[in-house]
């Protein structure tokens, strides 16, 4: 327990986001949808550039879709700078995040999808992130 300290006492003052990615690459004109070996190459990609300008922590976790074989991440993401990480989400996605009403904000660009949300109660979106298997966390 002594070494998950100072990441925790961070955590209190850092804003959080819930965010949803369903990413797609191209060969050629042909879209597809990557594997869970290159997802988890690119989300650790994603959190190395968003630290280089903020504290940023990601929790993550790759998920298959129902009945096809599709991936998407849910990614939870403890940050202080919000121009930072829908700066480094747009390039990711490579489109505009549009703000909409209730906190939640999406793009849909030309490497795929993302959702964000605010989040009210973290436990309920760790329980959500974990319920196929155990989220991972980039520090």
């Amino acid at each position: 327990m002594g070494t998950l300290y100072p990441l925790t006492k961070n955590y209190k003052i850092m804003n959080k986001m819930f965010c949803t990615i369903r990413k797609w690459d191209y060969r050629g004109n042909k879209r597809y949808n990557p594997s869970k070996t290159n997802l988890n190459k690119q989300i650790h990609t994603l959190h190395r550039k968003l630290k280089r300008k903020d504290k940023v922590y990601t929790s993550y976790s790759i998920e298959r879709d129902k009945g096809k074989q599709q991936y998407h991440i849910h990614t939870l993401f403890h940050y202080t700078d919000k121009e930072n990480l829908h700066d480094k989400l747009q390039k990711y996605i490579g489109g505009e995040i549009t703000e909409r009403k209730y906190g939640f904000d999406s793009t849909m660009g030309k490497y795929g999808t993302i959702w964000l949300e605010q989040v009210n109660n973290e436990n309920d979106i760790y329980r959500y992130i974990n319920k196929y298997g155990v989220s991972k966390t980039l520090v």
